[in-house]
């Protein structure tokens, strides 16, 4: 089973067709989680990472950001950065939206 997957997506949500089976079908869109992978929409490849999800307990935190100047997605996990991910996201000329995959074990988030 993968686990949580948090990132970003330049696609705007009215544009997103239907409802994809996971967040690397959504075009222009970069997260972290899976069972420990990355999703690069710059490379189109899924990339091994050094953090898996399948650790995150309930009530634990996971958080997001991308750095101004590399565009480079971090993954924070109890608010302990754990694992960079993609580079290069444009942050700059594009609107970024958060997204969120609920996979495997993850059953629910809560909004912070």
């Amino acid at each position: 089973f993968d686990g949580l997957t948090v990132g970003v997506t330049a696609t705007r949500p009215p544009q997103v067709q239907g409802d994809p089976p996971t967040v690397e079908h959504i075009p222009k869109t970069w997260a972290v989680g899976y069972d420990g992978q990355m999703w690069d929409s710059g490379t189109e490849l899924l990339t091994y990472v050094d953090w898996d999800p399948r650790c995150v307990l309930e009530g634990d935190t996971v958080g997001v950001l991308v750095t101004a100047q590399e565009g480079e997605l971090l993954v924070f996990h109890n608010g302990v950065p754990c694992c960079p991910g993609p580079r290069g996201i444009p942050v700059s000329s594009e609107r970024l939206y958060a997204v969120v995959d609920l996979l495997g074990s993850a059953r629910a988030v809560k909004w912070q």
